[in-house]
């Protein structure tokens, strides 16, 4: 491959891959409404904030999960440590927390610092499940290279 194809490929797949970004942020998971709040519209004389007041939601749980970050770190490190691995739906949920907790990892500028995301030991593994899809950490960042082309064919081009 010349150079210049080369440089156009990858200027290519750098446009690609920001535009991904932007339309995977942008179109992010909707949001469930909670059973609490439909219960609120039934029963008039309770408040529909009274069951925030009493439970705060926390920074490492998902709405609609009750795991934290620690407990599917450790779901995650022991389902794909076994030697043949089952990956449940719980382990894919766990994947998908830790994919966009490492999303949200940033430098002291406020970039997003992608060292987290590729040192992770199971981002293969997980991605794979989520088919590489949902966050930033699970982007297979570019296309596979084709195959080489015949040293008889380059010559045709020449």
């Amino acid at each position: 491959m010349s150079p210049e194809t080369f440089d156009r490929a990858l200027s290519a797949t750098a446009r690609i891959a920001c535009c991904v970004s932007l339309f995977s942020v942008a179109c992010g998971p909707v949001k469930k409404e909670s059973e609490t709040s439909s219960n609120s519209d039934t029963n008039p004389a309770s408040e529909p904030t009274e069951p925030s007041d009493t439970t705060e939601p926390s920074d490492t749980t998902e709405p609609d999960s009750v795991m934290t970050l620690e407990e599917c770190e450790a779901e995650v490190e022991t389902v794909f440590s076994q030697t043949m691995p089952e990956p449940t739906d719980v382990t894919a949920e766990c994947c998908q927390m830790i994919a966009e907790h490492l999303d949200d990892q940033t430098d002291t500028a406020g970039n997003w610092n992608g060292n987290a995301s590729m040192t992770w030991p199971y981002r293969e593994v997980c991605c794979e499940l989520l088919e590489w899809q949902g966050s930033m950490t699970c982007t297979p960042w570019g296309p596979p290279m084709p195959p080489e082309m015949p040293s008889e064919h380059l010559a045709a081009l020449a």
